[in-house]
């Protein structure tokens, strides 16, 4: 499969670049024939998702609904979960993306420093979106720079002007000394 590609060369120009494609997401789902679905932030306002779905996910979902696969609607719904402790029905605010038979989806116009979490599935007979497999979670990279208190707090010694000449130890529960003992006597 060969794709055009725009490429700056050195004074700044685009030039049309044809390369072969190696990798092919069709093949790559059928030869691991498994149930899962990726995401993958790309900026602050777009996502990657790709999913594979077994055979046999797909037979028990035809099974269930008595629809050949091929016809039921593929859907993706993505949740936006943050600041939240996700459980599936309490999410910020959700949209789906009808994909049909693709097995990839560039997802825009997302917010940055944003959490995502996605749901392929499909709609039963009533127009209830029936989820098939979850996504993990996936965060979007801040679009500025910010300023204020830092990321991860300092450690209260060092924090002071002189610290002590040294730092107290704390009690670790799962941390036990090992001594070397000599044995004197017999057993």
């Amino acid at each position: 499969m060969e794709k055009n590609l725009d490429q700056i060369n050195e004074t700044g120009a685009t030039v049309d670049v044809t390369t072969e494609s190696t990798f092919d997401i069709a093949e790559w789902t059928e030869f691991y024939n498994a149930d899962r679905i990726q995401l993958l932030a790309i900026d602050p306002n777009r996502i990657y998702a790709y999913w594979s779905v077994s055979s046999r996910k797909k037979w028990l979902c035809a099974q269930h609904f008595e629809l050949d696969w091929s016809v039921m609607p593929k859907v993706i719904r993505i949740y936006n979960t943050t600041d939240l402790f996700f459980d599936g029905t309490n999410a910020n605010h959700f949209f789906d993306i009808p994909v049909g038979e693709s097995l990839s989806w560039h997802i825009h116009h997302l917010n940055p420093d944003s959490t995502y979490v996605a749901d392929f599935g499909t709609y039963n007979i009533f127009g209830q979106f029936i989820p098939i497999m979850r996504s993990h979670a996936v965060k979007t990279p801040r679009n500025a720079v910010v300023h204020g208190a830092p990321i991860v707090s300092t450690v209260s010694e060092v924090q002071q002007v002189s610290p002590p000449d040294h730092i107290r130890s704390a009690f670790f529960e799962n941390f036990a000394t090992l001594s070397n003992y000599q044995f004197k006597g017999s057993v």
